[in-house]
């Protein structure tokens, strides 16, 4: 419990309770902590310099709660330290602005978002090249083949997407050059290893970065899959899965799922080397380790987008011999970014 009037941090926050015991919040500051922001003789362009008073007062009306606060109290004088700051940097207002007036501002401002957030469902959005060739802007366009066929439904808005400029241009040339002939050490493509017994991908197990197909040789069913690490790695980990779910009945993917029931259906022991018998490699797409790395666990993480590709081109061609399900397209990325041990490649 907290006593009456007495005043604790978390963080860069200070609550405390007041003398009708109500908690009241506030931005507290550290001891021997010096605020600065950004000095006005810097080369940033004017918009950054405006932004920066207007920030800090928007942020620190928006982490202030306190009940009781008088509707003319403005930032400066709740916090003078802050508002001191700004003086000396150069990025003060003219005259600070009262706190109930942010609070309000930043309130109007969250349900203007919600409201347009909520318009989204019915949008059609259009990604456009920005360009002076046209006769008439593009929306302008739409709008008149809308009226014109009588497309009420169509409610669209406008994205233009900007040409890469000559920085642009010349950094990524200066890029490509510099990775030119240089690979990934830990990545590389290596030759086979496997003794006594037959490559599961014909001499290629130990490629990286890849989307594979798995083909049952007896019922010509597939499966599609990726993998950032050697692909003789990730075969194994089938056969574990199988092997798991065999004796311990431990779930995994389609594919492990559909191999133990042959083995059931068959009445046959498990054993790596039959898993190797009843399946056929074949590699759909292998991606560069730098180039791929960098998109590793985001959205955009163009090995799972490889992925994805190959299972809806599958599911549009082969639907019924398909073994994945529509639940590995919604599924996020898993891969993780490591440090690269660079090399240059062979002759």
């Amino acid at each position: 419990k907290v006593d009456s009037g007495t005043e604790f941090h978390y963080l860069d926050i200070s609550m405390f309770w007041d003398g009708n015991d109500r908690l009241g919040i506030k931005v507290g500051l550290k001891p021997n902590q010096v605020l600065s922001y950004l000095n006005s003789s810097s080369t940033h362009p004017p918009h950054v310099f405006r932004a920066v008073g207007k920030g800090v007062c928007s942020r620190l009306a928006t982490l202030t709660s306190i009940p009781g606060l008088s509707r003319r109290a403005r930032v400066s004088s709740l916090y003078p330290d802050h508002a001191e700051a700004l003086r000396r940097s150069g990025n003060a207002p003219h005259q600070f602005p009262r706190l109930r007036a942010l609070k309000q501002k930043a309130a109007a401002e969250a349900a203007e978002r919600k409201t347009r957030r909520s318009r989204w469902s019915r949008q059609v959005f259009f990604c456009i090249g920005f360009s002076h060739l046209w006769d008439y802007p593009i929306h302008q366009i739409l709008r008149r083949l809308r009226a014109r066929f009588g497309l009420q439904w169509l409610r669209f808005s406008m994205s233009y997407r900007r040409f890469p400029n000559i920085r642009e241009l010349l950094h990524q040339d200066l890029k490509s050059k510099m990775l030119d002939q240089i690979e990934s050490l830990d990545f590389k493509d290596l030759t086979c290893n496997c003794s006594n017994v037959d490559c599961c991908a014909d001499g290629d197990c130990r490629k990286s970065m890849v989307v594979y197909r798995l083909n049952c040789r007896l019922c010509d069913k597939f499966y599609i899959g990726n993998t950032q690490q050697k692909f003789k790695t990730r075969f194994q980990q089938h056969c574990t899965g199988v092997r798991s779910l065999l004796q311990r009945n431990v779930p995994s993917n389609t594919f492990v799922r559909h191999m133990a029931e042959h083995l059931r259906e068959e009445h046959t022991p498990y054993s790596p080397q039959i898993i190797r018998d009843m399946t056929q490699v074949e590699f759909l797409w292998q991606g560069k380790a730098i180039s791929c790395m960098k998109s590793f666990g985001t959205l955009r993480c163009q090995l799972c987008m490889e992925e994805k590709l190959a299972i809806l081109r599958a599911s549009w061609q082969q639907p019924d011999l398909l073994l994945n399900t529509a639940s590995e397209l919604d599924e996020g990325c898993k891969h993780r970014t490591r440090f690269h041990r660079l090399c240059r490649c062979a002759d």
